[in-house]
């Protein structure tokens, strides 16, 4: 294992991909380890920053849509003399943001 820098071609299978990380861990010193390691979950702590953004950069951009849509019915239906009462009801906006409207 210390004589190969990679890993052959014939060897490049799941299983053996795993197997060759496995070994190269092995002969790292305690101190690469631990630097291993810690730089392995500082990647992983990223992964889970970022999806956490992303899922709260959709719902906030899913809320905003819904909030956008529900003033263009509002503003429709005001248009239409539908009483504020029915249109809060339906758009879920409270008579005063539809008055603003």
């Amino acid at each position: 294992m210390e004589e190969m820098d990679h890993l052959p071609p014939h060897l490049r299978k799941t299983i053996f991909e795993k197997l060759y990380k496995v070994a190269e861990y092995a002969k790292l010193t305690k101190e690469e380890q631990k630097m291993y390691d810690q730089d392995l979950k500082r990647k992983w702590d990223n992964a889970a920053v970022l999806a956490q953004a992303e899922e709260t950069g959709e719902a906030r951009g899913e809320a905003r849509g819904m909030r956008k849509k529900a003033e263009e019915l509002a503003r429709v239906f005001k248009k239409k003399g539908i009483a504020l009462d029915l249109i809060a009801e339906g758009t879920g906006l409270s008579i005063q943001e539809i008055e603003k409207l």
